[in-house]
């Protein structure tokens, strides 16, 4: 890049000097155009991010998106399916929790095999919603309670 630089500048030179150029103002011009290259290549070269900051800042900003999740409160739909399919979650959340507790492996997949259901018509229920917004706040309790089962695995 550097040999290509300079012979664009000699060329440069040459073709100034062939069109009856002053040599004087060439240089002006062409130490001008160095001091912004550099002062632009400095400025830029100022703000390293190393590998660690990047994975540290993704780390907090996915804490702080889980932590907002987790926060968040059963939205109102006006919809009693909806909301008897979250209480359904929350029984089989806790008999989950039993189960687990209990170290009852049978019951542990039927619970589990139950949580798939739930899922699948919880897609179902989402596709019933009929602005963005709604379907959006759902995902994003539906994100909550899937982040609730898995705490208990």
């Amino acid at each position: 890049m550097i040999i290509l630089g300079l012979g664009l500048l000699y060329f440069g030179f040459a073709k100034w000097k062939k069109n009856s150029g002053n040599a004087g103002i060439y240089g002006v011009i062409g130490l001008a155009s160095l001091a912004v290259f550099f002062a632009v290549l400095l400025l830029a070269v100022n703000k390293k991010t190393s590998t660690a900051d990047l994975m540290k800042k993704s780390e907090e900003t996915r804490n702080k998106a889980i932590a907002s999740i987790k926060e968040m409160d059963k939205p109102d739909f006006g919809n009693k399916e909806i909301d008897n399919h979250f209480t359904t979650f929350q029984t089989n959340l806790k008999q989950y929790k039993d189960a687990v507790a209990q170290k009852d492996t049978q019951a542990i997949k039927m619970k589990e095999e139950e949580y798939t259901k739930w899922n699948e018509q919880s897609v179902v229920l989402m596709q019933q919603l009929n602005t963005a917004e709604e379907k959006q706040k759902m995902a994003l309790y539906l994100g909550k309670l899937g982040m609730e089962w898995q705490e208990i695995k």
